[in-house]
């Protein structure tokens, strides 16, 4: 009877000891979700070239834009986000990436018109309900040319999407990924835009990848035109942190262990209370 006695002071006294029961039901539910396929996404311009039909190009580089965004961010408000930015008025080569616990992300550009990210988020059991760990990638560049003389300037641009993540509960477990490209003269409506993105969700399989080439043509008809271009890349990545998979059996041994340090607490408790 001592040593039940001795337990049950032992219980209602210290908070660190009451709280055993509790985490080992949170590792079990970590554990639990840890088997779920994480969500990923990414985006790359694969190459950038140009063909000047007549005279010669020139790059207004007073005129270039450059700027790269990376956030991690871990659900439940366990850890502070982890954010990383960087804008330059000129190009060049830079990359940064951020992580966090459940989730990661990069973005990267180069001199040459190439760009890069990737985001990833893994899930885990934070609580009941709670917002899903993300992944959030960006990386953008644009720039001003002249030509010297009427003629037209045609780019070709290759790009690799990819997004992937479980297909239940498409709420809280997603990837997309998308790339825009603008080209075009401030004098006339040549050059266009397009915008090539995918959805995890779009493909039964819950991944998805699409890669090509497109072209766009800029005409000039005098050396005072201005011609542009603008390239951004965006990859979102989001996995749950409040739906548990079916639990493996280690996990049910963690949740088994976890009720009875819970239990044992509260019979004590209830024992000496008569």
């Amino acid at each position: 009877m001592k040593t039940l006695r001795s337990m049950a002071t032992l219980l209602a006294r210290r908070p660190a000891l009451r709280a055993i029961g509790a985490a080992t039901l949170l590792a079990a539910a970590g554990a639990a979700s840890a088997g779920a396929p994480a969500s990923s996404a990414s985006y790359q311009v694969t190459s950038f070239s140009y063909l000047v039909s007549a005279g010669s190009l020139t790059w207004n580089t007073g005129a270039a834009y450059q700027t790269l965004y990376s956030e991690s961010s871990e659900a439940g408000g366990l850890v502070d986000n982890d954010r990383a930015s960087s804008t330059d008025f000129a190009l060049t080569d830079a990359a940064l990436s951020t992580s966090r616990p459940h989730a990661s992300s990069s973005a990267a550009a180069a001199l040459g018109g190439t760009l890069q990210g990737t985001a990833t988020a893994t899930p885990f059991v934070i609580a009941a309900v709670s917002q899903p760990h993300a992944g959030v990638s960006m990386a953008q560049q644009s720039q001003e040319f002249y030509l010297s003389q009427a003629g037209s300037v045609t780019f070709s641009i290759g790009y690799a999407l990819a997004a992937g993540a479980a297909t239940s509960n498409t709420g809280e477990n997603f990837a997309q990924s998308s790339i825009e490209f603008a080209f075009g003269n401030y004098a006339n409506a040549s050059g266009g835009m397009q915008t090539p993105s995918i959805f995890s969700f779009d493909a039964l399989s819950g991944h998805a990848a699409q890669s090509g080439t497109l072209t766009f043509t800029v005409q000039f008809t005098s050396p005072d035109e201005v011609g542009y271009y603008n390239i951004r890349g965006n990859a979102l990545a989001y996995a749950s942190a409040s739906v548990t998979a079916v639990p493996e059996p280690e996990s049910y041994a963690l949740m088994l262990a976890g009720l009875a340090v819970l239990g044992l607490g509260h019979r004590l408790r209830s024992i000496f209370r008569r």
